[in-house]
């Protein structure tokens, strides 16, 4: 009787350490995802140093800055399969143009 109050302590123990482990993981990728934003001004500095490089502004949207140009990409999922669109190039397409196509494309279907 003792070993199995034991066991159902054990357990409880676990469950709940990795049910908080698990949120709190959740939580931090989550405010990693939103908290990092691009502004027109680090854009303009960013240049090419070498190799090919993706900056993340979060919520799946990307700039791939490349030797000659910068490009916004959206990364997400449909299914089991991940998808990527190329929103434009930036000094056309500017931030505050790009976050509201990227959040419309995440939401809407796959053609």
């Amino acid at each position: 009787m003792i070993f199995r109050c034991f066991i159902y302590k054990y357990l409880f123990w676990t469950k709940s350490i990795y049910t908080y482990l698990y949120t709190q993981l959740v939580t931090q990728a989550h405010n990693m995802s939103t908290t990092n934003r691009l502004s027109e001004a680090s854009l303009k500095a960013l240049k090419w140093e070498g190799k090919d490089r993706r900056i993340t502004d979060g919520q799946g949207l990307y700039l791939f800055v490349l030797r000659s140009s910068k490009t916004w990409i959206i990364r997400r999922r449909h299914g089991w399969k991940n998808r990527i669109t190329t929103i434009g190039k930036w000094p056309v397409h500017i931030v505050k143009e790009v976050r509201p196509k990227a959040d419309h494309i995440a939401t809407s279907d796959d053609p």
